[in-house]
């Protein structure tokens, strides 16, 4: 049937054609980039931000605050949580806690460390003389580490082996 137009006419075809398909690509990509629409005015409400626990207008005092406030501090302790509840229970036992030793570092200039973790803590390095939990560290040796408890029982550490 399109053979039997004139070429004139199948010139117009194909170009009104073409038109109309930018024209539906503009469309598409045109509604594609545009933000939704929003039906409702949405609302955000921001937290309000804390009161200083203590409002001098010294700066020193101030840093001195902040410093007996050190979140960093070996010495601090996460608050105690007590749940509000109407029947009292008694407090599961403690278990103790295993020393683990991640890794070793023997220097011969007195530099020596070890990297401990106690339980589920995070890993910490320690020198000789440092205390983690109830172990004080007593000697470090090239992928071992000898640690004594208060009651003076030794506990000898090595670094386990890589993949097992």
């Amino acid at each position: 049937m399109i053979r039997d137009l004139p070429s004139s006419v199948r010139v117009r075809l194909a170009a009104s054609l073409v038109v109309s398909s930018i024209a539906l690509l503009c469309w598409t990509t045109q509604e594609a980039v545009r933000p939704p629409r929003l039906s409702k005015r949405v609302v955000l409400s921001l937290p309000t931000l804390p009161t200083p626990i203590g409002s001098n207008d010294d700066s020193s005092e101030a840093i001195i605050e902040a410093f007996e406030r050190d979140p960093f501090s070996t010495t601090r302790q996460h608050p105690v949580i007590q749940r509000m509840s109407s029947s009292a229970t008694a407090p599961a036992p403690i278990a103790a806690e295993v020393l683990n030793l991640v890794g070793t570092v023997v220097d011969s200039d007195g530099g020596s460390f070890v990297l401990c973790q106690l339980g589920s803590n995070s890993t910490r390095v320690l020198r000789v003389g440092d205390v983690l939990g109830p172990y004080e560290l007593h000697s470090i040796a090239q992928g071992s580490a000898t640690f004594v408890t208060g009651d003076g029982r030794r506990l000898e550490l090595r670094v386990p082996k890589t993949g097992s």
